[in-house]
Parts: structure tokens; sequence; C-alpha cells
């Protein structure tokens, strides 16, 4: 695939440098959460037996167990749903380093995104930050960037090896001033 296709908006000479998106451990613990999430109607239609059994008892006169079915089938729903939105930001959310500019998508909410940009040229500081035994043993933290513009601050969070990325960008800062000069 090519590079121009994927980054439709890119300028003429412009080229891509980097494309980063959260390290994979961000989703895994979503999805540790969820899977957690999953033994709860069990848990409690074990605890309802075990407390209350004559509750789940079929006759033609009881609804509550249709309920419970109706409940439990909601809860799997919107466990599935809840899944399905935290994978799709995980997914979305996306840095893009060019030879030029930093692109930021920022997919915020199921329909709400927010795409920003900054030039190289306007950045000012770049600092990378890992903190913590996870962060430190997996290589994975926050890039913030400090620029000259209106939006002020970048922050690029729990991106794969934010040392590198830093290092990166300050060369690719370093060749646009020198080809500028």
């Amino acid at each position: 695939m090519n590079l121009k296709d994927a980054f439709p908006h890119l300028d003429e000479n412009e080229q891509v440098a980097l494309v980063m998106r959260k390290h994979p451990l961000v989703l895994l613990r979503m999805a540790a959460q969820g899977f957690l999430m999953l033994f709860m109607p069990p848990v409690l239609y074990l605890a309802v037996l075990i407390f209350s059994p004559a509750a789940l008892e079929f006759s033609e006169d009881s609804l509550m167990p249709h309920l419970a079915v109706l409940g439990a089938s909601l809860y799997y729903l919107f466990l599935w749903l809840f899944l399905f939105v935290h994978w799709l930001e995980f997914y979305l959310d996306v840095w893009v380093v060019t030879n030029e500019r930093v692109i930021n998508v920022d997919q915020r909410r199921l329909f709400s995104r927010r795409v920003s940009e900054v030039r190289l040229a306007q950045v000012q500081d770049i600092t990378s930050e890992v903190e913590g035994f996870l962060h430190t043993f997996f290589k994975f933290g926050d890039i913030n960037l400090q620029t000259a513009a209106e939006s002020g601050k970048f922050t690029f969070k729990n991106i794969p090896n934010p040392d590198n990325v830093r290092e990166t960008i300050l060369k690719l800062m370093e060749k646009n001033q020198s080809v500028k000069k």
C-alpha cells in the first residue's frame, strides 16, 4: 500500500517518517477487564440460586427466569459494545510524523474525532516520559510536544519506544531547519 494513498492530505514533498498507535498492552488491560466482566452474570445467577432458589423456578406464572435471561442478554450486548468502542478508540488513535509536521488523530468517542497538526518548525520542546514498572519493562510511555502555536501542547499517550520517537522527531526537526537555511 502506498503511503500517499493512506494519507492523501500530505504536501507534495512530504514523506511519512512514523505512524504510531498506542502500545498493545493498553488494549490488553481493557480486554482483561472485559474478561472479568464476563463472569458477572453467572456469579449473580449462582448467588440468586444459593440464597433464593425459588426465584428461578420455571412455572407458567413466573416471570423472573425470563427477565434473568433478558437481563443477561442485554448485559452481554452492552459488554460487547463497550469492548468494541474501546478497541475502536485504540485502533483509530493515530499519530503521524512526517518530515514537515506532526498529525494527531484522536478518536474521543464513537462519533467524535479530533485531528490536529503542528509544523515541526513550531515545535519548541519535546519530552519523553516513561513512568512505572510496566511502562519501563515493556518500553512504552508518553511524548509531550510543546509548540509555539495556539494549541500549545501535544501529548502522545502510551506509545511504544517514546525515546526513539523523540530522537526521530528531533532529527527531523534538525533536518527541516538545515533545509530551510
